[in-house]
Formats: C-alpha cells, sequence, structure tokens
C-alpha cells in the first residue's frame, strides 16, 4: 500500500462574487493582498498615487505587497474593466464592475460616486437617446443650473451650438 502524499491546497484568495446588477462576476476581496501583481496589469496614476488594475480589481503598493482597493472617486482610466454591467439612471448610462461605477467621459472613463435614483437596465426609449449627449464629471468651476450655451468648431466645420446643462449635482449634460 502506498503511503499518502501530504496535499496541501494551494493559497488562494478570498473571493467575493459581486450579484448586484445580476452582474455575476467573482473578485478577490478588498484588503487582500499578494506579492506581486499579475503579468496583465495595468497602471494608471491618480494625483500622487499610483493604482494597478487587473481583472476587475484594483491594487496600491504598500510595503512590498499589493492590496486590492478601491479606486478613488474621478479617477480617469481609458478602459473599462473585461467585465461590466450597464445601468441606466436618469437616462445616464453607468458602467458597473465591481462595487465600482465608470462614467464615460472624453478619451475614457472615470470613476464615478455610486448614483442616486431609478435603476434601469434598458437604456431609454429611443427619443432621450443618449447617443448624441456626452455626460461629463463637473468640477467647481460651474455653478450655475441654467443651461449655458458655447459654440463648438469642430476640424474647421461649420460651428455648430451646444448646450450645457447640470443634470444633477456632480455632472452635465451636454448637447
Amino acid at each position: 500500500m502506498a503511503a499518502k502524499k501530504d496535499v496541501t491546497p494551494a493559497p488562494q484568495h478570498n473571493n467575493f462574487v459581486d450579484s448586484r446588477y445580476q452582474h455575476n462576476h467573482s473578485y478577490p476581496l478588498r484588503g487582500e493582498s499578494v506579492r506581486s501583481l499579475p503579468r496583465d496589469y495595468r497602471a494608471v496614476t491618480h494625483g500622487h498615487s499610483r493604482y494597478y488594475y487587473s481583472h476587475g480589481a484594483w491594487y496600491r503598493s504598500y510595503r512590498g505587497r499589493y492590496f486590492v482597493v478601491t479606486p478613488p472617486f474621478g479617477l480617469f482610466v481609458p478602459f473599462l474593466p473585461l467585465y461590466y454591467t450597464t445601468i441606466w439612471i436618469q437616462g445616464i448610462p453607468y458602467y458597473y464592475a465591481n462595487d465600482t461605477y465608470y462614467t464615460q467621459t472624453d478619451g475614457g472613463y472615470v470613476v464615478a460616486q455610486p448614483p442616486q435614483g431609478d435603476v434601469s437596465q434598458t437604456p431609454p426609449a429611443t427619443d432621450d437617446s443618449t447617443e448624441s449627449k456626452i455626460f461629463i464629471p463637473v468640477e467647481a468651476r460651474l455653478k450655475s443650473s441654467k443651461p449655458t450655451i458655447v459654440m463648438n468648431a469642430t476640424n474647421g466645420r461649420q460651428a455648430r451650438r451646444i448646450m450645457i446643462r447640470r443634470i444633477f449635482p456632480g455632472y452635465l449634460l451636454i448637447r
């Protein structure tokens, strides 16, 4: 009879399944740490801090290890997570993954605060389509809630008028 080998399972991360909005994807728990980042990580800088992204999780370096963290609001990324769920609130698309919300902005996406309001997982009706609208986070410099008309010249073509209107605290609608 052969002797039994001592088989110790490889260390595994504690994961959770994010089922909000029927997302149903597994991620490492925040606070977990690893000695090295996965090979396919992407680095993003926010302020003076560097964040690393891989497979839906965000990491920060601390004392020689990489900890799973919540990305800060306002972090700009030129990509969305591989697995995300699109939700609509007040006609605005949000992209959700791993308890993080993203909104589209010029050239990429921004980590946003959790939106308030009724959530829909279907786009709004075509008469209120967001295809020709751009939603951007607002900084404190625009304080008026009145519509603002600006001229937008594009590649030497005839200038067209666009309207900028604050739709709720923190975001603008541009038409």
